[in-house]
């Protein structure tokens, strides 16, 4: 085999180990990504089910009082419905 041969096979196998190298940097991205966006979204989650267990009670208390001010009524209800994806 000639020297040029040579070196291309050197070149093609360092290039097929970088590739293997890049490709296993980029999962291990990708993962830390993910569990980073699992996390974020678990946190969204809890503050989205303490507002709404707020707004819940306050919904309690004014319909308790029976209120005159529909219209707190309804903006309570309409929060809810946007917290629970109904709307």
């Amino acid at each position: 085999m000639s020297d040029i041969q040579e070196e291309q096979k050197r070149l093609y196998k360092r290039a097929e180990e970088n590739d293997i190298k890049l490709l296993k940097e980029e999962k291990e991205l990708s993962d830390s990504l993910l569990l980073d966006a699992d996390e974020h979204i678990k946190e969204l989650q809890d503050r989205i089910n303490k507002a709404t267990r707020h707004i819940e009670i306050l919904l309690e208390i004014a319909l308790e009082q029976d209120s005159e001010n529909v219209n707190l009524i309804d903006r309570l209800k309409g929060i809810l419905n946007i917290l629970k994806g109904k709307e």
